[in-house]
């Protein structure tokens, strides 16, 4: 990679640094005087540039003057922090010493809210929710607290540069991983800078995207007179914003025989993941770029800076990744791949510009293998998916035939593909570690296994189940990216990875929804198995798939910033996003301490397959799915600050065993459809539709705890089992009278109500006598209340 690229990245990771050990205390305010405010500007330039004399080898630092003098600019590079520093935040600072003591949330001021809720200052930990959720702090409580956790964050930061040895690093691409690792870990919740807004964007956030506009304009060699003359002219070009979305993927995940599926499954989604990891670094890659310019990457879609001069290995990039996908999955799986250039106004009202991309790419989307090459689409069309002809030899999860077939140790054929995901399957939930090593890539050609796949975009990935590993002899001494796939709590040790160089790797954590029930060999449980219910005692055996998703997300990055919408404050709200989906979320299926009603485990009956941006696919034993649900909605409006522009809608669907999961996936999918046309009498969406019908979440959560009170009451034989009968008779004959359009004052099931519930209530003991009698009345004038007793007894 270009040296001036790679440099200015890292001038741009570290050119706030100094904030971080200001708020510690530890900022070399003490050599502050005139001739240091001439030469730095703020004294947390100063504080940067001690960062980088203590920790950036030597050999380096002459070649970092952006850190310390982009408020004082002087050379190119200084001028390239500068512009990039003002086009992230797209606001200018009066006083950028200001010490800001605590991070806001970024859902706290979004959509005109005002309840501030405030990040605790801690390292990145999503498996806690301690560490993790935003909190109301009164009359400035925080500030007899804040010295010293900036303290212990900063001896923690510290500890852990010395631990990776960057002083000794000779490798400027693994340098500049590890601190964005490191910034990840303990800038996430830092507040960057306050000016006229609130301080709801992190360190971590507003340091990465400077990088990444500043690799930008070290690509194109821009002089200063150019970077001078951007902040004048506003409408010309200074970088281009590049998306990539794949397409085919709910047929790739999902459109599978029940039967064999779960094997599989969850590891076919995440297959997804990582090939969208693989193209993403690829095209990095290919443009010569660092990893600071992938702004988002999550759920088949990733966006990235890139320089103007690209344009044309863009185009080139774009057929090579379209022909490369063709080749490997046949069509199956499609990606589209846009940009869009971006101008300084651009950068001050970034929403516009996501939004004039989103536009691009879902019309092109339309047309998903335009961007092939003729060659390779005339060998695609002239290839059959399937050759026919023999009714055994075909693959049972997919349907496939042909030479790409194996069997299973139970004799049962299945593609080679599929074999290999099972395989893979088996690993993920045993998994500690992914490493990830860039290799040369290799020729594409029907994909046989998910390895040598993603090795046609040049990753080469190995996971890591035990906490030593004998590496394949290719990765010694190799550049290797470390994932961790839980959060780092201590001072890494770069030496537990047998055969890999300590100065040779980057170490991070990956946030990864894992939550798999498993057998007793470790194989994930089939969905005839997750059929099985959770509450002892039921025989009413069905599994089920929920879905759902964050409400109008397109329009809260477009709107709902208002005019602050710039770039690091939409970075912060898609890292806020990822954190809670696939870090925070596999945590509410167990017993939620600051929940009363969340007392079960539902992790042996609950299969997450898919979390990740603002969605998730679960799949489950069929009374375990409608809690989940439930615990999610509340957690992400706790997580959201209770927001009520930011809200969560969802669908479930019950199937028999052996139904087919396509099928199942796209009855869920229009249930979470009817949901989100909900409307409710002060609200739209935010609901949830439960055997058919649909709710908003309050409702949802009465008619629980309604349900569980039937069904404890009839499990100790303290409530007649008729008593379901009789109130779904009752509610039936009500729905009968509204489809004929007859008045719902009295009706039969007025008398009948009176009868059989007066009945009831005599023969039962007095607390079941008087609860017996609240249902009663309940149908005496038919409401909305009478409609949720009904729902409650047929759940």
């Amino acid at each position: 990679m270009d040296e001036k690229v790679l440099m200015a990245a890292l001038a741009g990771l570290l050119h706030d640094i100094g904030k971080f050990a200001q708020r510690a205390g530890v900022g070399l305010t003490e050599t502050w005087n005139k001739d240091a405010e001439r030469d730095y500007g703020y004294q947390h330039a100063l504080a940067s540039y001690g960062f980088v004399r203590q920790h950036v080898p030597e050999n380096w630092r002459e070649m970092l003057s952006g850190v310390a003098y982009h408020h004082r600019p002087k050379s190119d590079q200084d001028y390239w922090i500068q512009l990039a520093d003002w086009l992230s935040s797209s606001e200018r600072e009066t006083d950028e010493d200001n010490r800001i003591p605590r991070m806001q949330s970024v859902f706290s001021s979004l959509h005109e809210y005002n309840q501030p809720r405030y990040f605790p200052l801690k390292r990145l930990n999503p498996l806690d929710r301690d560490s993790l959720f935003p909190v109301s702090i009164a009359n400035n409580a925080w500030k007899s607290e804040t010295q010293k956790e900036y303290d212990h964050l900063w001896q923690e930061f510290e500890k852990e540069c010395q631990a990776r040895q960057l002083i000794k690093m000779d490798d400027r691409q693994v340098y500049l991983e590890n601190l964005f690792a490191l910034l990840q870990d303990f800038a996430w919740s830092i507040p960057s800078a306050f000016w006229q807004s609130v301080p709801d964007v992190s360190l971590f956030d507003h340091s990465r995207t400077t990088a990444a506009i500043s690799a930008c304009l070290a690509s194109d060699k821009r002089s200063i007179e150019w970077c001078k003359q951007r902040t004048k002219d506003k409408s010309q070009p200074i970088c281009l914003l590049v998306g990539a979305d794949l397409s085919g993927l709910q047929n790739f995940i999902y459109t599978l025989a029940s039967s064999g599926a779960a094997k599989s499954l969850r590891a076919r989604s995440f297959y997804v993941q990582l090939i969208s990891d693989a193209i993403a670094h690829y095209a990095l890659s290919s443009l010569d770029l660092p990893i600071t310019n992938l702004l988002y990457n999550g759920g088949g879609v990733f966006q990235f800076l890139a320089p103007i001069s690209a344009e044309k290995d863009l185009q080139r990039l774009t057929q090579d990744v379209a022909d490369r996908l063709l080749a490997l999955h046949g069509g199956t799986l499609g990606v589209t791949l846009r940009w869009t250039p971006l101008s300084y106004t651009d950068f001050e009202s970034f929403n516009h510009a996501r939004e004039r991309l989103g536009k691009d790419i879902n019309r092109a989307k339309r047309q998903p293998f335009t961007a092939a090459s003729p060659e390779r689409l005339l060998e695609a069309i002239g290839t059959p998916a399937n050759l026919g002809g023999d009714p055994i030899k075909f693959c049972h999860v997919t349907g496939e035939d042909g030479p790409t077939l194996g069997q299973d140790k139970d004799g049962e054929f299945k593609s080679k593909f599929v074999l290999s995901l099972e395989v893979l399957g088996m690993t993920l939930p045993r998994a500690k570690y992914i490493i990830c090593v860039p290799v040369l890539p290799v020729g594409a050609s029907l994909a046989t296994d998910w390895h040598s796949a993603l090795k046609t975009f040049g990753l080469d990935i190995q996971f890591v189940t035990d906490e030593k590993l004998p590496i394949e002899k290719q990765a010694i001494n190799q550049f290797a990216r470390i994932w961790n796939l839980n959060p780092i709590t201590g001072p890494v040790d770069t030496g537990q990875m047998d055969g890999l160089s300590a100065l040779r790797q980057v170490i991070s954590y990956r946030p990864f929804a894992r939550l798999t029930p498993t057998d007793r060999n470790g194989a994930p449980l089939t969905f005839d198995d997750l059929a099985k219910p959770m509450r002892t005692g039921c025989n009413f055996q069905r599994w089920g798939v929920l879905r759902m998703d964050v409400d109008n997300l397109g329009k809260l990055f477009q709107n709902g910033f208002g005019n602050k919408a710039s770039m690091s404050r939409t970075a912060s709200l898609s890292f806020s996003l990822r954190m809670f989906f696939e870090g925070w979320l596999p945590q509410l299926a167990m017993p939620q301490i600051d929940d009363p009603s969340a007392t079960d485990d539902l992790r042996g009956h609950v299969y997450v397959q898919y979390s990740g941006g603002d969605d998730l696919f679960v799949v489950g034993a069929w009374d375990a799915l409608p809690e989940f649900a439930r615990r999610i909605r509340r957690s992400f409006g706790m997580f959201a600050c209770e927001n009520p522009a930011v809200t969560l809608s969802g669908g479930m669907t019950m199937v028999d065993k052996g139904f087919p999961l396509y099928q199942a996936a796209e009855q869920a999918g229009e249930a979470e459809s009817a949901a989100k046309d909900f409307k409710g009498l002060k609200k739209t969406k935010d609901a949830f539709t439960f055997m058919e019908v649909s709710l908003d979440w309050q409702m949802f959560a009465a008619i629980q705890q309604q349900a569980d009170i039937l069904a404890h009451g009839i499990e100790s034989h303290r409530l007649p089992h008729a008593l379901l009968q009789t109130l779904l008779s009752l509610h039936a004959q009500i729905a009968q009278a509204r489809r004929t359009g007859g008045k719902l004052v009295f009706g039969p099931w007025t008398w009948m109500a009176a009868y059989q519930l007066t009945r009831m209530a005599n023969q039962a003991k007095d607390e079941d006598k008087q609860l017996i009698l609240n249902l009663r009345e309940k149908f005496l004038i038919p409401d909305a209340q009478t409609d949720a007793l009904g729902l409650a007894a047929r759940w």
